[in-house]
């Protein structure tokens, strides 16, 4: 089962993060960009480009 979160980031203002903050921002740069995404109504997948869901008629 793929895992979902409701955050796509975590912001901190605080010094001790920046070694952290490096790392994550070296592997985030070499991970792929998904062809997809997902509705936030109701979850369904969709094409990146899509504008509406085609299951529930949410709009993206």
């Amino acid at each position: 089962m793929e895992k979902r979160y409701q955050y796509y980031a975590f912001i901190s203002c605080s010094r001790k993060d920046e070694k952290w903050a490096k790392v994550v921002a070296t592997n985030m740069a070499n991970q792929p960009v998904a062809d997809v995404k997902y509705c936030p109504e109701c979850g369904a997948k969709a094409t990146k480009t899509a504008k509406f869901c085609s299951e529930c008629g949410g709009r993206f």
